[in-house]
């Protein structure tokens, strides 16, 4: 910004001297007759008001620059957390874990037999179904045989499906066998290829 310059003529010479804005003193030499002159009382005042005006200037400019400084912080670019949250939003898409719920089928009778009287006994279905009953400690007997383990049901069901050719198999669980156990056995089944897998109720007590 330009220094602010008062005005007064010499009284010597008459020559216009100025006096700059940072001057401060008294007297001042003439530069055209090298004569010492007092800074009128005047000069000196215009001088001060000068001073103060160019300075309430020099503020307004300065805070006006502040100002356009805080306008640029608040326009922020988004683009980059925008980013982040749909990077977040795949990596827990695809590392979520999704149970799989299993199902039994059960076959609904036929309706042209629906009224008809269809029970059948274990007795019935022995000749030609594997019988896998599940006691209630949780023992599984294959046509009357016990298994040391569960991992041996399927190569038991496997060799009777060699040996005999029995390709139906009949489930009787206890009334507090767990479901999962009963799941299991089905499941075995249904890894072997079994044709027919059927439930049977267990026999009543007393």
């Amino acid at each position: 910004m330009a220094t602010a310059v008062t005005k007064f003529r010499c009284g010597t010479c008459g020559e216009v001297l100025g006096l700059p804005g940072e001057t401060a003193s008294k007297v001042v030499r003439c530069g055209k007759c090298h004569a010492v002159l007092e800074v009128p009382e005047q000069a000196r005042v215009n001088q001060r008001r000068r001073k103060a005006q160019a300075a309430v200037g020099d503020a307004d400019e300065v805070g006006f620059q502040l100002r356009n400084r805080r306008g640029d912080d608040e326009d922020m670019d988004l683009t980059p957390m925008v980013d982040v949250t749909f990077l977040l939003l795949i990596f827990f898409m695809i590392t979520a874990s999704f149970s799989l719920q299993k199902a039994l089928e059960i076959p609904t009778p036929d309706p042209p037999n629906e009224g008809a009287a269809q029970t059948l006994t274990i007795d019935d279905l022995e000749d030609t179904s594997v019988i896998v009953r599940i006691e209630a400690d949780g023992k599984i007997y294959v046509d009357d045989e016990l298994l040391p383990n569960q991992d041996a049901l399927i190569d038991r069901l496997n060799t009777i499906m060699r040996d005999d050719r029995k390709t139906d198999m009949v489930i009787e669980a206890a009334n507090e066998v767990p479901l999962r156990t009963v799941v299991f056995v089905y499941d075995a089944g249904n890894e072997i290829d079994m044709q027919r897998i059927r439930l049977a109720s267990p026999p009543e007590e007393g």
